[in-house]
């Protein structure tokens, strides 16, 4: 479905064409997506840091900008809240893909 966001009473639709990134939601599996539109982060980055260092410091750094008093996730997020729930079932994915005994 390419509608994100819509009135209840049907008045109004926003479709991804309308937006000026894609979204998490809609496409949670493509590296080039933001999971955080706060602190820029996507899957392919939490996924190159993974690789290279066998950690991700993603969610550590989205904590500390939030505390900088730095989020605006109430605007910036689609979703409309805070993004730290998907940024952490993104790299606990990542991190099982990548090594399934864990």
């Amino acid at each position: 479905c390419p509608v994100v966001y819509f009135a209840t009473d049907g008045s109004q639709t926003f479709g991804e064409t309308e937006l000026r990134a894609k979204v998490h939601q809609k496409h949670p599996d493509e590296d080039d997506v933001w999971i955080c539109y706060c602190f820029w982060q996507s899957a392919g980055m939490i996924r190159k840091e993974l690789n290279q260092t066998g950690i991700s410091t993603a969610v550590d750094a989205i904590q500390a900008g939030i505390r900088a008093g730095q989020c605006a996730c109430d605007i910036r997020n689609p979703q409309g809240n805070c993004c730290l729930g998907n940024v952490r079932a993104t790299v606990k994915r990542l991190i099982l893909s990548a090594n399934p005994s864990v």
